[in-house]
């Protein structure tokens, strides 16, 4: 009776692992099926659930680990695909822009250099205090607060604002002596506040929504200056924010694609070790 009962059980338990298993290969097809209609995502989940459903299904989980990668494989490719496309799309959009700009880079002391419309060049406006703005190669926009005058004011932050009260106002950057510094030139004192996509805290931003009325400038931190903003300023504001949001897409898609191209290597070796 013991043997006939152990002999039940055991015929009971081959039973199930055969049932699972055929579980387990139907949902190794399904997975299958999604991967060839481009459905990675949801093919990958599919494969999570053999391992965690039928731990025991060794032959199909081995299979499932195959496949797993063969899908990570082709949503790389795919990844890297869309990434050419776009690059291309935007690196033309990017050309464009910058037809209407300067590019600016010192090499014996800056490792970046700049987008800078011609209206904005120093040359261009010596013995002025006004803002300056341009694009780094790395697609960030930076605003420059320039002061000029017989009296030094020291601020170190700037804040524009509507007739009507509204306003925006930078974050406060210290002085370093490289990007913020001070000099006296005959007699007259020049000042250059840099403030980078971080700090600046919105300036930008409010420039391009109040563009169309009349925005006043305050240098803050130290004697109070101020002035009006020229529609001049304002136009290089609004076309510098839109090459420094087509540069920053560019860049995000390089990293993107580099991403994947650097895990299609890794996957493509891990497949010829199978």
């Amino acid at each position: 009776m013991r043997k006939t009962f152990i002999y039940f059980i055991v015929l009971l338990s081959f039973i199930a692992c055969a049932s699972n298993d055929k579980d387990a290969e139907d949902r190794l097809k399904l997975a299958k099926n999604l991967c060839k209609a481009g459905l990675y995502n949801t093919a990958k989940l599919e494969i999570d659930s053999i391992r965690s459903l039928y731990p025991t299904s060794y032959k199909v989980i081995k299979q499932a680990v195959i496949l797993n990668r063969e899908v990570e494989r082709l949503e790389q490719s795919r990844n890297s695909i869309y990434c050419d496309k776009i690059i291309s799309e935007l690196s033309q959009k990017a050309a464009e822009l910058q037809e209407d700009f300067v590019f600016e880079k010192e090499v014996q002391y800056q490792d970046i250099g700049n987008w800078v419309l011609p209206s904005q060049r120093v040359e261009r406006n010596l013995q002025r205090s006004y803002l300056r703005c341009g694009v780094s190669e790395k697609g960030e926009m930076y605003i420059v607060a320039v002061y000029c005058g017989v009296i030094p004011i020291r601020y170190n932050s700037i804040r524009v604002s509507t007739t009507e009260g509204t306003f925006a106002e930078s974050l406060t950057v210290a002085n370093d002596g490289a990007n913020n510094f001070s000099f006296v030139d005959n007699g007259m004192t020049t000042q250059i506040v840099s403030f980078t996509h971080k700090n600046e805290n919105g300036i930008s931003g409010f420039v391009r929504l109040y563009a169309h009325q009349r925005i006043k400038v305050d240098y803050l931190g130290g004697k109070p200056f101020g002035f009006l903003l020229d529609e001049e300023t304002k136009k290089s504001v609004l076309k510098t924010y839109a090459l420094s949001q087509v540069m920053t897409d560019l860049n995000h898609f390089k990293q993107e694609k580099s991403v994947a191209d650097r895990k299609l290597i890794y996957l493509e070796k891990k497949r010829q070790k199978i």
